[in-house]
């Protein structure tokens, strides 16, 4: 689904048109939505949401030593690898600092130089407070694209409702969008926000009252299974002909 055919529907289902209900406010809604389903994308699957940066690796030395890089507003602060030129010219992997025997070390720059180096197997990283921190030799020069990670953010924010790429395909910026197969519930939980949340509520058809039920089935395909547990989900039980309790 295209962010235009997301607005077109949003928009037929809820009787609603532009001056209605906004762009900007179908923004804020579908990103509130977007972030619940991708939460529970995630809970089944956390490598969906993986992201590849590259940045400036920057000297250690002139004009002050520098060892932490600010991640992106959307990261999930966790990290799959870190990996750098240390050297100027050498991929190097670091380890994750939590792996070291180092528990009463200092981080002082002159501690962090005798302690670790620029080789494989001594060089490391952490994260904390939305940064990541190398733990390392001295890193002489900047290097250009020197420092890759693989990370993991939240996906990207729609805000361009007339646009007519898939919104499962990833941003100029390389964050993940939502994948095809959710994007109907993505829709549904927008369409029964805004009907929910009336001053006179708008009743919900037999569909949209699944959602819930529709969300698990579609998490339990996306899930890789242990195919030795239980993944049965029960039908929900019907309180009346025509809804179902939720």
């Amino acid at each position: 689904m295209t962010g235009s055919d997301f607005k077109a529907r949003f928009h037929d289902r809820c009787r609603t048109n532009e001056s209605i209900y906004s762009d900007e406010k179908l923004t804020l809604l579908a990103r509130d939505k977007q972030l619940d389903i991708a939460e529970a994308i995630e809970s089944v699957d956390e490598g969906y949401f993986k992201t590849f940066e590259y940045h400036t690796l920057k000297a250690t030395g002139a004009g002050g030593v520098t060892r932490e890089y600010p991640l992106p507003d959307d990261s999930l602060n966790r990290m799959d690898f870190v990996e750098a030129k240390l050297n100027g010219e050498d991929w190097v992997r670091l380890k994750d600092l939590r792996e070291t025997t180092q528990d009463n070390m200092t981080t002082d720059e002159e501690t962090i130089l005798d302690t670790f180096s620029n080789y494989a197997g001594n060089a490391y990283y952490s994260v904390a407070r939305k940064s990541l921190f190398l733990y390392t030799g001295e890193i002489e020069e900047d290097v250009e694209q020197g420092l890759h990670w693989v990370g993991y953010s939240l996906p990207y924010k729609v805000t361009n409702w007339n646009g007519t790429t898939d919104l499962s395909i990833p941003d100029s910026n390389s964050k993940c969008g939502i994948p095809t197969t959710f994007h109907s519930l993505w829709l549904d939980a927008c369409v029964i926000e805004w009907k929910t949340s009336r001053d006179k509520p708008i009743a919900l058809t037999e569909s949209e009252q699944m959602y819930q039920y529709k969300l698990e089935q579609k998490l339990m395909y996306a899930k890789d299974f242990n195919r030795d547990a239980d993944n049965t989900i029960p039908v929900p039980r019907s309180t009346t002909d025509n809804g179902y309790d939720l």
